[in-house]
């Protein structure tokens, strides 16, 4: 990175070391600030890799010419930069680590591409960290957790992070572990991308390896749990002595993984299932996966235990050879012979005695044979070798000590075994003792656990298994009497009697530590509890003799952050938790003392989301509301029950999923309190409960632009009887033009425009969350003097004038009745036949070209009701209309006498119909034919409209005619028949 100092301004106050890393086109190197002395990586990323790749792709033709390749690669370093945008932005929560800064420099010396420099400040990676330490069991799972929130972070952004792998995880110092590299992907390219060649590792899923797969959604789980599987593995896996970096290809084949070798049951099931072979097999998610090892955590003990395979125990020392093994057989048959000889005696054996091993089972430290005949403090009188008392003669219960047998020197030491029984004796005899039974048996079994007092029981081993003094010896019978064969059984209980007063003073001795340790040393914890905690606090109450000043109570979080509690009058309270955190509250005691009883116990914080805001609007019908909420915080429930009710009446519930939901069916002008929880029962805190005002729904009906200037316009809409408190009218454009203004009546102006632009009005009433809405579009015309002529019966007579440049052609929208028409004029002008009579009509006034027509909403007009026919000799009064089931195909009146009249029909059914004329005129003027068909409602359902001359129309004075279709909905209907929009007849049917 010779040519670093180059780029400024981002490396002007920086000096740079050597590079450290350097491959795929990436090189790292340290840097630190000349001001501050702050230590911080420059990584280099040069795009493309070589310029060996640019003469590739432009012999290949994947690039036209070299302008090409450099705008190729443009697009490759912006989407680099919007990954680094991407990483800041993911750093504002929990997660991730920011670059410092960033800059992009074209490759000089004609060179195509471009170096894309980063700066960061020094970190420690979990790569680094993990090479020069051992990770432990707190660590690895705490390492899990945090990732797992990190990786869903990502996926709610919309990306999918590709890199992870320990040397891109760095551990802050708050003991977090986040992510700190480039390696995102969008969720909706993965169906159509390839995963990176520089992203795979031993880290990835084995199906990110092929080319022509589908990037799948679970490789980011995969390597969170091959990251574990390395920490509680000991590296990859199938690894072995000759092979410690593991088969990969076993790995990439499908061979199934074998449990990490560290990890129990329970850990490395969720770690096995993160790294499943088979997608659809793993845990569909990051959030499953940190779920998982949360409820791990809370369950099992997760300690600051180191991962690895448990420390050997140091091996026992070899016994020193108290004999070799040539004659190691006869010595033994030697001493079985001498015990089978031995008159037994009736002497009493001691306990000691038949508590003591056989010489075969010997400690190691027992002297021999030889040492025991010939003691180094003085030469002894040789003794017979048959009158030399074996071990067993002296230890077994079968076979006393023989009175033959002489004094020992009294510069000869005991046994080492027989010490060493001697200690286990005592403690027995302590725990046997009456008066412990009377005090406490549950205090010697706590003592004998206790690592204070086995150290006092150590020390009383240790002085039992020393060498007796001379002295306890200087009265035995001095030597020159020796030859006067003192008493056998005098000289063989001389040495247990003074063990005997040994044991005595031992036994005191170690009934002075007791007594000292029972009363003065450990204090009791008579009760510790916690009283009250939430998520941010906890109080916990504890009651013992010890002074109060003396006691000290810490509360410490999984990653090792410890706040000291305040005591006063025996409750210690901890403030500054966190939420959905494991806590540890310890207690212990200054001085020369120790607690005992309960002195810890754990706290979890609860599990809490804020509400940040909460609001409702009316919704889309009348009684309804619309709620919306927004939540603070990643952990949300899969639902949550929002809750409703008037004054004070009961609440009901309602489940939402998502941050919004819609009631329905409220009484309009009742004011109701709205209250949201989570439905896991976990509390809330923030905006939680709020009170609303049913509604009926109010919109701005007839929103049109009346005015048009050079540079705006004016909007006027239809309000409600009762007047909106407040209107919100909303403008904006694509060209970025947005502006809201506020109203309290029903007209807004806009200046400012640039009216070559098309613009979307939306129009809101207070409180309201349906709105109006209307496109004011480039180039819009003017439509001026709308005037509407129902007076001729079964027309409507529609004409106008225009301003400005556009004449024509218009598209008139002609809505009745729930029906919408459409017609087409050059002119200014239209002829609406047949209308209905009695009848709204609307009318919508445009341009075809699609531009607006200002002026050209909200006419309206009401036809009136049809007169009776009279004209060409009939009266509509004199005449007679019959309904009957038409036949098949094509009829006339020679069929009539085949069909009888009848008013009762099926759906399956065709209805024809006659209408007499006799009497009539003739003339050949065109006459309008208008057949309706009503429902119950007096809804037109069915019509049909035809002109024909008066003559032509009749067949021997009878008109003839057929619905085109019949109702299928059973009921009530209505046949009206209209000439020249004046009404014929009308006949009721009923349809079955």
């Amino acid at each position: 990175m010779s040519d670093a100092h180059t780029v400024s301004p981002l490396l002007d106050e920086f000096s740079l070391g050597k590079p450290f890393s350097s491959h795929n086109g990436i090189t790292c190197c340290p840097a630190i600030h000349n001001v501050t002395k702050e230590k911080y990586i420059l990584k280099r990323i040069s795009i493309p890799e070589s310029q060996d790749q640019v003469e590739a792709m432009l012999f290949t033709g994947a690039c036209q010419d070299r302008p090409a390749a450099q705008v190729y690669y443009e697009e490759s370093v912006h989407a680099l930069e919007n990954e680094i945008a991407l990483l800041q932005a993911l750093s504002k929560s929990r997660g991730f680590l920011p670059f410092t800064s960033f800059q992009t420099v074209a490759k000089e010396n004609e060179e195509i591409g471009f170096d894309l420099y980063l700066l960061a400040p020094y970190r420690t990676t979990l790569g680094a960290y993990c090479r020069k330490n051992t990770m432990t069991h707190l660590g690895a799972v705490n390492l899990g957790i945090d990732l797992a929130a990190a990786l869903s972070q990502s996926r709610r952004a919309g990306f999918l992070y590709l890199n992870l792998r320990p040397e891109n995880i760095c551990i802050t110092e708050g003991r977090r572990f986040r992510l700190g590299d480039l390696g995102f992907m969008p969720l909706d390219d993965l169906a159509y991308a390839t995963f990176p060649q520089k992203y795979r590792s031993v880290f990835t899923a084995p199906e990110l390896f092929d080319d022509f797969s589908e990037i799948s959604t679970t490789g980011d789980v995969y390597s969170l749990g091959m990251v574990l599987y390395h920490i509680y593995n000991g590296g990859p896996p199938f690894h072995t002595e000759e092979n410690p970096q593991g088969s990969e290809q076993s790995r990439l084949s499908g061979q199934e993984l074998p449990p990490p070798a560290y990890a129990d049951s329970e850990l490395a099931a969720i770690i096995l299932k993160a790294t499943a072979f088979h997608p659809t097999q793993r845990w569909q998610s990051p959030d499953e996966m940190g779920q998982a090892l949360i409820a791990y955590m809370q369950k099992n003990p997760v300690n600051e235990s180191v991962i690895g395979p448990p420390e050997p125990e140091p091996p026992a020392p070899e016994p020193e050879p108290d004999e070799t093994p040539e004659d190691a057989p006869e010595q033994q048959e030697d001493r079985e012979e001498s015990v089978l000889e031995e008159p037994a005696s009736q002497d009493p054996v001691s306990p000691r005695q038949e508590e003591a091993p056989q010489p075969s089972e010997a400690s190691p430290e027992e002297p021999s044979e030889e040492a025991r005949e010939t003691p180094p403090q003085a030469p002894q009188p040789e003794a017979p070798p048959q009158q030399v008392p074996s071990q067993e003669e002296t230890q077994s219960p079968e076979q006393p000590p023989s009175q033959e047998v002489p004094d020992k020197a009294p510069e000869e030491t005991a046994s080492p075994a027989a010490e060493e029984l001697l200690s286990k004796e005592l403690v027995q005899q302590i725990k046997e003792a009456p008066q412990a039974e009377s005090a406490s048996d549950d205090l010697f079994i706590s003592l004998e656990n206790d690592p204070e007092m086995s150290e006092i029981l150590s020390r009383a081993d240790s002085i039992l298994n020393a060498k007796d003094p001379d002295p306890v010896y200087e009265d035995a019978e001095p030597e020159e009497e020796a030859p006067k064969a003192p008493s056998k059984f005098k000289s063989a209980w001389k040495k247990p009697l003074a063990w005997i007063g040994g044991v005595c003073v031992v036994l005191a001795l170690v009934m002075s530590c007791i007594f000292f340790y029972r009363n003065f040393y450990c204090i009791p914890v008579e009760k510790m509890e916690i009283i009250t905690g939430n998520q941010d606090a906890v109080a916990v109450a504890i009651s013992t003799p010890a002074e109060e000043g003396s006691l000290k109570l810490n509360c410490q979080d999984t990653y090792g952050n410890v706040i000291v509690g305040t005591l006063q009058d025996g409750i210690a309270s901890f403030v500054g938790l966190k939420p959905n955190t494991q806590y540890t509250i310890t207690a212990s005691v200054d001085g020369f003392h120790k607690l005992t009883g309960t002195t810890k116990l754990t706290y979890t914080t609860p599990n809490v989301t804020e509400i940040v805001s909460f609001t409702a609007v009316t919704g889309s019908e009348d009684g309804s509301v619309l709620v919306n909420f927004t939540v603070s915080g990643s952990n949300e429930p899969e639902s949550w029950n929002l809750m409703y009710a008037i004054g004070e009446d009961a609440f009901q519930s309602q489940t939402v999923t998502g941050h919004s939901a819609l009631l329905t069916g409220l009484t309009p002008g009742e004011t109701y309190t709205l209250r949201l929880e989570r439905s896991d029962g976990v509390p809330l805190t923030g905006s939680t409960s709020i009170t609303h005002t049913v509604s009926n729904v109010i919109t701005a009906q007839k929103l049109q632009v009346t005015e048009r200037t050079e540079n705006g316009f004016t909007l006027s809409w239809d309000g409600p009887e009762t007047p909106v408190e407040q209107w919100t009218v909303h403008c904006s454009s694509d060209a970025g033009f947005d502006s809201t203004v506020t109203v309290n009546d029903t007209t807004a102006t806009f200046t400012g425009l640039d009216l070559d632009t098309d613009y979307h009005i939306d129009v809101t009433a207070k409180g309201m969350s349906v709105s109006s809405h209307l496109t004011v579009t480039a180039g819009s015309a003017a439509v001026k003097d709308v005037k509407l002529d129902a007076g001729t019966p079964g027309k409507i007579l529609l004409t106008w004038t225009s301003e400005g440049s556009y004449t024509g052609p218009w598209i008139v929208q002609c809505t009745y009745n729930g029906v919408t028409d459409s017609f087409e004029t050059q002119e200014p002008g239209l002829t609406v036949n047949p209308a209905l009579p009695g009848t709204d009509y609307t009318f919508l006034i445009q341009t075809a070209d699609g531009s607006t027509a200002v002026g050209g909403e909200g006419h309206s007009v009401t036809t009136a009701a049809a007169p009776a026919f009279d004209g060409f000799g009939l009266k509509g009064e004199e005449m007679s209309v019959a309904t009957f089931p038409a036949p098949q195909g094509e009829w006339g009146v020679e069929d009539l006498n085949s069909l009888p009249s009848k008013t009762d029909f099926t759906t399956g059914e065709t209805i024809g119909f006659l209408v007499n004329g006799q009497g009539r005129d003739k003339s050949d003027e065109t006459v309008d034919i208008l057949v309706l068909l009503r429902d119950a409602n007096q809804a037109v359902v069915s019509r049909t409209f035809h002109t024909s001359p008066w003559n032509d129309m009749w067949n021997q004075n009878l008109y003839l005619g057929q619905l085109p279709e019949t109702p299928q909905a059973a009921g009530n209907y209505t046949l009206e028949i209209y000439f020249n929009g004046a009404l014929v007849r009308s006949q009721a049917i009923t349809i079955a």
